[in-house]
């Protein structure tokens, strides 16, 4: 196999990246025109998902080539369980931070009133926005870092870049950058080299956005949610609740981050010694 670091100059690899990126924003913007005009729910929950196909499609291309390699991380054979797995930890982990929200009396769920058609729209919209930056951020930088250095640096670079490309959302502060770059920045890095798929972030990232807007009902990274399946009050300091942007900003979060990021480089470990 041919790194991507060794096969391409810094210069080439940051265009080809900026090509990416650009490609992702385009079908995120084709999928949102979709909800603007008022399209039905089938054709606003396909677009995300054939964008998010394409979105892959694109990557593996890339790697065969580009790289003269097979995109491995991607494989369709680890994906199912790669993705089972990141969907239950991205679940769990949200669940326990509005647990611990709920103990402290500033998580209360008013009503249970979900609106299933907005509720399958954002979790196909949430499967493109998790495919897209998994594959920027874990499968480009992260990678391309990481096999150029080492991987202290790209999880460094990686998580810092992820998280304060999030200092332009709503209610966004350098706290909440930082925050994100602690808790899903280092988290999800940690799980793509603790894994060796995209597969494993990829879940993660999508059960994590979900969870936190449309499950439990809370602004995801400054975003209000247009419909959960429940509405709850959440009422307490910023410094716990997160405030407008969301528990993403809370001190909460960052230790859930740092506990799993730990889990995964023991696993790490054991998979390198093996």
């Amino acid at each position: 196999m041919i790194l991507l670091a060794k096969r391409f100059p810094f210069w080439r690899w940051a265009l080809l990246t900026v090509f990416s990126v650009t490609l992702f924003f385009v079908l995120y913007g084709v999928c949102q025109s979709v909800f603007l005009l008022k399209a039905g729910t089938l054709v606003r929950i396909l677009f995300p998902v054939t964008a998010s196909l394409l979105l892959m499609g694109a990557y593996a291309l890339w790697c065969r080539v580009l790289e003269k390699r097979w995109p491995e991380e991607i494989s369709v054979k680890s994906s199912a369980s790669g993705l089972a797995t990141g969907l239950a930890v991205g679940f769990l982990v949200f669940a326990g931070i509005t647990g611990i929200l709920a103990l402290l009396g500033m998580y209360r769920i008013e009503s249970i009133a979900p609106q299933w058609n907005q509720v399958a729209i954002s979790l196909a919209d949430y499967l493109l926005v998790a495919c897209g930056e998994e594959l920027i951020f874990r499968g480009f930088l992260f990678r391309y870092i990481d096999e150029r250095y080492n991987t202290a640096s790209a999880l460094t670079v990686s998580a810092l870049v992820f998280g304060f490309i999030h200092i332009m959302n709503s209610g966004a502060t350098v706290w909440s950058s930082i925050s994100i770059a602690i808790t899903a920045g280092l988290m999800l890095g940690m799980a793509y080299k603790a894994s060796g798929n995209l597969w494993l972030p990829i879940g993660i990232h999508w059960a994590w956005n979900f969870t936190q807007g449309n499950i439990f009902g809370f602004n995801v990274s400054g975003y209000h949610s247009a419909a959960s399946i429940f509405t709850a009050e959440v009422d307490g300091p910023d410094l716990f609740t997160g405030g407008a942007f969301g528990p993403e900003a809370s001190i909460i979060a960052p230790i859930f981050g740092v506990a799993l990021s730990i889990i995964f480089a023991f696993y790490w470990r054991l998979r390198r010694n093996q």
